[in-house]
């Protein structure tokens, strides 16, 4: 087996261990720390999501724009790659993910007395609720496939700045959340650790368009 995807299998199960270890104290966390109207929690609600927004408008622009997307062909797959995991982890998965689960969100049991508090691993899709797993996490942490693909090329130096600036951004979507009442702790260390659980798909997604997306012009131009 390749060192690799022993890699990724190591840290699968470390994930999958700490979101198990994490659960009891889910209620108990959010219970302590949650503050709806707090500044911060107010800040990363209404404007969390705008920088991986933004990287999005880029990468969509890139893309489009030929005199753009040929003047760096790993440019262009970070690009290809960055778009991919977002359609693949915020978009699609998150999304089917509160549909299936219906978990509620902290400050919505909250007039319950805590009565309708579910764990993350009983979904309970009835509930209509929307907090597992965290979408904003999702979408702060969409940089992974950049960092792979950086480390992939010998890049290190940026590897290493994109990764820690991935999990810095990351902690720190996921505290206001947290702390604003929206979700738990494992609702965003889920979206936390799938994302560079993904990433290694999304880059080959991302290999798979760019090659699509040339043939399909080295055809039109003949």
């Amino acid at each position: 087996m390749k060192a690799p995807t022993v890699a990724w299998l190591i840290f699968a199960l470390l994930w999958a261990g700490a979101l198990v270890a994490a659960s009891p104290v889910d209620l108990q966390l959010s219970r302590a720390v949650a503050q709806p109207e707090h500044w911060y929690a107010v800040l990363i609600y209404r404007h969390g999501t705008w920088p991986s927004g933004l990287l999005y408008l880029v990468g969509v622009i890139w893309l489009a724009v030929p005199s753009l997307r040929r003047r760096s062909h790993l440019t262009a797959l970070v690009m290809a790659s960055l778009l991919a995991q977002a359609l693949l982890h915020p978009l699609i998965i998150t999304s089917a993910l509160k549909i299936s689960f219906g978990r509620l969100r902290f400050h919505q049991i909250a007039s319950t007395n805590f009565s309708q508090y579910t764990p993350f691993y009983l979904p309970r899709p009835s509930l209509g609720g929307r907090s597992f797993p965290s979408g904003h996490v999702a979408t702060s942490v969409v940089l992974w496939p950049a960092a792979l693909l950086g480390w992939r090329h010998d890049r290190r130096g940026v590897a290493a700045a994109l990764a820690a600036l991935t999990l810095v951004w990351g902690v720190a979507v996921a505290w206001g959340r947290i702390l604003h009442g929206a979700h738990y702790l494992t609702d965003t260390l889920f979206s936390f650790g799938l994302a560079p659980l993904l990433a290694p798909l999304t880059v080959r997604v991302g290999h798979w368009y760019l090659r699509k997306f040339e043939g399909q012009a080295s055809r039109r131009e003949s």
